[in-house]
């Protein structure tokens, strides 16, 4: 399961955002001119446009600071349409407004652009209309948080439930977030937390979920939302639908260790999938640990291997088990990497088996990339066999197959994953012309900004790598330490020391970066600014 683990577009609720209401407009005879109340500032950096009546012509403001944007403009024109950017001083958000406004009677109508998150300021636990919550966690760089936005929440299915529910959507990313990320063990995103009209968590689900599932999930879990209670007294009774509920609620909060237990009481086929899928995450966690539990992890490898009846959760623990066999330097050559390979080929060669395999496992939801994930799984093994050439091929098979698909800047979690198979394939060209697309489509968010630097950076185009950096600095939106962090070490791969330094005190300046959620962040400034003043 590729969930997006935390070191930590539009929703449907009615809160308000951060920024709205926070801006005066004056209207003079020749300008119009544009301030912000106390705890605000207009983003100099981002684009800032007026256009009048009806024509076409873009006019950039001639007063573009952080206290004041000044829109010249002539007596004949009677409407101006204006499009800029609000921050909060602590940056915590930025945020797009938009206003027509008629220049004869002053009249401002806001266009309605609703919030890409919640704020937590507007959030409260317990329920104030006494129906169930949906909380999630999420973030706008996370592929599957992306696919959710696009692919299932607004899918009528999904949201006939939705509206059944408060829904309240926030970014991990965001410093404020932090300590409700913390009570809920968030530790990786998406994660969707049922919460009753107290706020006491249900249930919870992980990672992507396709849209018809998810909606007949979510309409089970509310039924049951006033049952919680009643199903771990059962559980503790030895209930084994109970059991089951509280099985998978710890098995997608990623405690393993509390899933084995409640697993070990029940009895279905898909329970027993899931307890092995448990038990391996659990030894691998503890084998990540402490060294001297690699022993355990693969015996836990092998005892999985044998027992599940999942095929793709089969071949997904082989190649766990010949890594470590291989890391240990006790892999052999012998026929059980030769079966493996040849149970890869057969799902690809039968699309229907594939999709029960991947049905049938615990694997994680791959919908519409199943090819290529089994062509990732073949790569992979052909790596770990150092058979070079053979894998050579199968990665230019995943590149024409991604190139042969029908991919949309509309569904850019899709993109997003098609870039990371061309990643593991070597595919450099195809990528940047996705990022390009991505850019092209959402630029006014760091998020595509940052993830094409990242790449750049990889290749050693340092200078193209550092010029996106500081297009994604425009729009920081909670991620600015990790940004100024990327920044940094692009300004010391080029051999630009004393502005790296320079970066970094000014981010240890910040009032924002004392807090524990980028505790990370501020070592790793630290030491990178250490290492770049010997």
């Amino acid at each position: 399961m590729k969930i997006f683990i935390l070191s930590l577009l539009v929703t449907v609720s009615a809160f308000g955002r951060l920024t709205d209401n926070q801006v005066d407009i004056k209207i003079e005879k020749d300008a119009i001119n544009i301030t912000t109340k106390k705890g605000f500032h207009l983003n100099a950096e981002a684009p800032a446009s007026a256009t009048f009546d009806n024509l076409e012509a873009l006019f950039k403001p001639t007063v573009k600071t952080e206290q004041l944007f000044t829109f010249k403009k002539d007596e004949k024109y009677k409407k101006a349409n204006l499009s800029y950017y609000i921050c909060d001083d602590k940056k915590t958000v930025c945020e797009q407004h938009k206003q027509t406004i008629n220049l004869k009677s002053g009249e401002v109508k806001k266009e309605e652009i609703k919030a890409t998150y919640n704020n937590i300021q507007d959030f409260n636990l317990a329920s104030k209309d006494g129906r169930p919550t949906l909380l999630v966690f999420s973030a706008p760089w996370c592929p599957a948080c992306i696919r959710m936005q696009t692919e299932t929440y607004n899918k009528p299915s999904v949201k006939k439930e939705i509206a059944r529910l408060n829904f309240v959507k926030l970014n991990s990313d965001v410093a404020a977030n932090y300590e409700l990320s913390e009570k809920f063990k968030i530790k990786a995103i998406p994660t969707m937390i049922m919460l009753d009209k107290n706020g006491a968590e249900t249930f919870r689900w992980l990672d992507f979920q396709v849209a018809g599932d998810f909606a007949k999930s979510l309409s089970a879990e509310i039924k049951k939302v006033d049952q919680a209670e009643a199903i771990l007294k059962n559980a503790m009774l030895g209930d084994a639908a109970a059991a089951s509920s509280l099985a998978f609620k710890a098995y997608n909060t990623l405690d393993y260790a509390e899933a084995v237990k409640w697993f070990s009481l029940t009895k279905s086929e898909k329970d027993k999938k899931f307890k092995l899928a448990a038990e391996v995450s659990w030894a691998q966690e503890k084998a990540e640990e402490d060294e001297k539990s690699a022993a355990d992890y693969i015996q836990t490898l092998e005892k999985a291997i044998t027992m599940t009846k999942s095929t793709l959760d089969q071949i997904r623990w082989s190649l766990d088990y010949l890594d470590q066999k291989k890391q240990a330097k006790t892999l052999k050559s012998d026929g059980e990497k030769t079966g493996l390979l040849l149970l890869i080929d057969d799902l690809l060669k039968s699309p229907k088996k594939a999709e029960k395999a991947f049905a049938e496992s615990t694997y994680g939801n791959y919908a519409g990339f199943e090819k290529e994930e089994l062509l990732w799984m073949k790569s992979r093994l052909l790596g770990i066999l150092e058979k070079k050439d053979d894998k050579t091929k199968v990665d230019r098979e995943t590149i024409i197959l991604i190139s042969k698909k029908k991919l949309s800047a509309d569904r850019p979690g899709e993109i997003l994953l098609a870039i990371a198979y061309l990643r593991e394939a070597g595919e450099t060209k195809k990528v940047e012309e996705l990022y390009q697309t991505l850019i092209n489509k959402y630029n006014n968010s760091y998020v595509y900004f940052e993830k094409y630097a990242r790449f750049v950076q990889k290749n050693k185009n340092y200078e193209k790598a550092l010029s996106l950096a500081n297009e994604a600095l425009k729009y920081p939106e909670g991620n600015e330490p990790q940004l100024n962090l990327l920044k940094t070490q692009l300004l010391k791969d080029l051999n630009k020391k004393t502005e790296a330094i320079a970066v970094i005190d000014e981010t240890l300046k910040a009032e924002y970066i004392q807090h524990k959620r980028f505790a990370r962040t501020v070592k790793k400034l630290n030491e990178l600014r250490n290492e770049l003043a010997k």
